[in-house]
């Protein structure tokens, strides 16, 4: 399938900044601050720049195979930019993690979004701080997953994935660029308060969660395996569940010489996978979100308090999924769907 992509203006000004910071010839090429491991992080951030280009390069549909071209429309309406960003009022500190830190903000018309950038107190950049002893490299290895994260949303665009409102490059030095991604605000997904919510309500969270997985199974980058998958990587957005992280998402099914090369490890279990011809653990990584589905929302949200009529149902489609069991439809999502009647699907829906 011939790839084209149609680039917005800010498409176009996020790609142009990123060739001039990354790209050999561009500023980013001058020599880091010496230390005793300059020259191992100077190989890091060049491993890491590799991935990334090959990543755009993906993108943009660049390859020595048209039939492996992707197909991308990437006029996404981004409205903001580094100006709203100046203009930001009543910023609130939300949360952070191993690499980023999201702040509130409020736009001058009122609406509030999130705003999240690299965390430079945080253990990714003081791991590699210590590591490396070069602070402003790390900054910039930890960017690199900003930058992915900015672009992967620009490509997928799913009801169940956080919406990117726009993106700011600062203007600082060039080995220590300043991105900020400006998207969606949502409410942290607190487990505790989901169960005590009506069993329709839970079960709808599920089924936006099942859509989601056959969204980046079939994604225009092909299969994508969400590999911190957990939910405080999601977050509701007007009562929908939405993943917010994508960062650590991983398009890639794992390559393999044996069988063996393809099992799946989780804490309680380990499953086994056959390795293909083509040398890939073909469906890893539609099985992998799957099963940490059933672990982390499954098991907690469908059977408590489930509706009596639909309870035999719901068990076996807990104990197939549980299992990874091959009797598995390949499109999950219609199991999950015969558990209810389409007036109960439909009363759930016009009621939410």
């Amino acid at each position: 399938m011939k790839g084209h992509i149609i680039f917005s203006a800010a498409s176009l000004m996020l790609l142009a900044l990123y060739l001039k910071f990354s790209f050999p010839g561009g500023c980013a090429d001058k020599p880091f601050p010496y230390s005793q491991h300059s020259r191992q992080m100077r190989r890091e951030i060049m491993e890491r720049r590799k991935d990334l280009v090959s990543f755009y390069q993906t993108l943009l549909g660049i390859t020595t195979d048209p039939e492996e071209a992707v197909e991308v429309d990437l006029e996404v309406p981004q409205t903001l930019t580094c100006k709203d960003l100046t203009y930001m009022t009543g910023l609130e500190y939300i949360g952070s993690g191993f690499t980023k830190v999201v702040v509130k903000g409020t736009l001058v018309n009122g609406k509030s979004i999130a705003l999240k950038s690299v965390h430079g107190e945080g253990n990714d950049v003081k791991q590699c701080v210590q590591q490396y002893g070069d602070r402003s490299g790390c900054h910039r290895l930890a960017t690199y997953k900003l930058q992915k994260e900015i672009a992967l949303l620009q490509i997928l665009r799913h009801p169940g994935i956080i919406q990117l409102h726009g993106q700011c490059y600062g203007n600082g030095a060039p080995s220590d660029i300043r991105v900020t991604a400006m998207m969606e605000l949502g409410s942290p997904l607190e487990m505790i308060q989901l169960l005590q919510t009506p069993w329709e309500e839970r079960f709808k969270i599920c089924w936006e969660l099942v859509q989601l997985l056959h969204y980046l199974t079939n994604s225009p980058m092909g299969s994508i395996a969400l590999l911190d998958f957990q939910p405080r990587q999601f977050v509701l957005v007007d009562g929908s569940l939405k993943v917010t992280d994508m960062d650590d998402a991983n398009g890639e099914e794992p390559t393999c010489r044996q069988d063996a090369d393809c099992a799946l490890a989780f804490p309680a279990r380990t499953f086994t996978m056959t390795c293909s011809e083509t040398g890939r653990c073909t469906g890893s990584n539609e099985r992998r979100n799957l099963y940490n589905a059933y672990r982390f929302f499954f098991t907690y949200l469908l059977p408590h308090a489930a509706p009596p009529a639909l309870r035999l149902r719901l068990d076996d489609i807990m104990n197939v999924t549980g299992i990874l069991s091959s009797i598995f439809p390949s499109d999950y999502r219609f199991i999950l769907f015969q558990v209810l009647t389409p007036f109960f699907l439909q009363e759930i829906y016009t009621s939410g």
